[in-house]
């Protein structure tokens, strides 16, 4: 398989590499934008939900032309990733709590991303060149991870409040900008295995997702290396 053909999702022509580079650099620095400065300025400024949803619409967007030729599939891609940043409005028509909203939303946005993951993972760990564009791909599947364990927890906090706690005591918070703040933030120490402590997990289901994490975020740089190590001595030969 060539560097061309890496994160070809559909059938047809491939992106062209300087093309591939430049939108998975960017999927990069908007996955990070969102993540890391949108979705805590979303949890401490009323004015930071526009910003979340703009960035994830654009997040959607760079999604749709780099993981898919296929225009149809592009136009549907993007409609149903853009969901966080309209579905307010839908959903207000038909008298829908915005519990059933949020709810919704994380379900969308898990099988999205789960899905856009698995297909980073298959072109990830397939026979190729080692490139830049795999080093990219292994950056944007290990926050991809993150994001999606992050997901899961709020959906656990949803359906079990208390499952995460603080160390001080008390809960983390009910409106949903702030706990996904929060959730992500300890999704990320978990992850990193950073463990600051300050979040615990008390809910069987939530230690056990956070054992899971934490062992991908060990097992996953360590398997990717010896792949790259496996790719290159076959090249060599």
């Amino acid at each position: 398989m060539q560097t061309k053909d890496y994160l070809r999702i559909t059938a047809g022509t491939a992106c062209r590499p300087h093309e591939q580079e430049a939108t998975l650099t960017a999927l990069l620095i908007l996955q990070g934008f969102v993540m890391f400065v949108a979705t805590p300025v979303a949890a401490i400024r009323p004015a930071g939900h526009l910003l979340l949803d703009v960035s994830r619409i654009l997040f959607a967007a760079v999604c749709s032309l780099a993981l898919t030729e296929r225009r149809v599939v592009r136009i549907a891609l993007l409609t149903v990733l853009a969901l966080p940043g309209g579905a307010h409005a839908i959903f207000h028509d038909f008298g829908l709590t915005r519990g059933t909203l949020h709810q919704v939303i994380s379900l969308t946005s898990f099988i999205l991303t789960t899905l856009v993951t698995g297909l980073v993972i298959y072109r990830l760990f397939g026979p190729g060149q080692v490139t830049v564009h795999r080093l990219q791909g292994a950056i944007f599947v290990y926050l991809n991870v993150a994001v999606l364990f992050a997901i899961a927890f709020d959906v656990v906090e949803m359906f079990c409040p208390g499952s995460i706690r603080l160390i001080a005591g008390g809960l983390i918070p009910t409106v949903a900008a702030q706990r996904l703040a929060e959730l992500s933030y300890f999704s990320m120490t978990t992850i990193t295995s950073t463990g600051y402590g300050d979040l615990i997990p008390v809910h069987p289901f939530a230690r056990s997702l956070a054992n899971l994490e934490a062992a991908f975020g060990v097992l996953f740089p360590a398997t990717f290396v010896a792949r790259l190590v496996a790719l290159h001595l076959a090249q060599s030969d």
